[in-house]
């Protein structure tokens, strides 16, 4: 067992959007549930035993979720650092929150910035239910905190056959930022646009 050097651990059940290249999305598409979050002593019993039988490990704390809404995020982080774990983010950057306080997290080790575009009749396309003006307001946030983080700080970009444009537009701003800027193939769930 003690080859185990990742876990994948969804701190919340949900997101907030209702991306059509996602399982999660597409069931908020359908209808909206409502988003639950892990129990923080649920969470330190899990970590504990994982760091007793495996030492330490990189968690990934989202599986089709946004975990930044988990209302005790950074409780969750210290948590991790208590039994020397560290872990790996993604969010959609669809909410407020205090980007310092993350991104200077010694447990952080990875944050992954979800983008599909940076017009709002492109970003809401591959990002349904989003804004992207919060999002970019989220960016420059972000950015100011970036040289001094010790994380790996990860734009996806969700490449689709319309949206190139903005792909250069936000590599651009990866550039200036300091931020790595990763483009991939988005998908789309089949199911998702026929309800649509």
């Amino acid at each position: 067992m003690r080859n185990i050097t990742q876990v994948y651990m969804p701190i919340t059940s949900g997101c907030i959007l209702k991306c059509p290249g996602c399982p999660t999305g597409r069931r908020n598409f359908i209808s909206q549930e409502k988003i639950e979050f892990m129990d923080i002593k649920i969470f330190r019993s899990v970590v504990s035993k994982i760091y007793r039988i495996c030492g330490s490990t990189y968690f990934f704390l989202h599986t089709w979720n946004e975990p930044l809404v988990h209302p005790q995020m950074i409780a969750l982080m210290d948590i991790l650092c208590e039994y020397n774990h560290t872990c790996y983010i993604s969010s959609n950057l669809n909410l407020h929150f205090d980007w310092e306080k993350l991104l200077s997290h010694n447990s952080l080790k990875t944050f992954v910035l979800s983008i599909s575009g940076c017009h709002q009749e492109v970003y809401a396309r591959g990002h349904r239910g989003g804004n992207v003006e919060l999002v970019l307001k989220n960016i420059e946030e972000i950015a100011k905190y970036v040289p001094k983080s010790s994380a790996r700080v990860v734009m996806a970009f969700h490449k689709y056959k319309d949206n190139a444009f903005d792909g250069q537009i936000l590599e651009e701003i990866c550039a200036q930022s300091g931020i790595e800027f990763l483009p991939h193939e988005g998908t789309i769930l089949q199911n998702h646009v026929e309800n649509n």
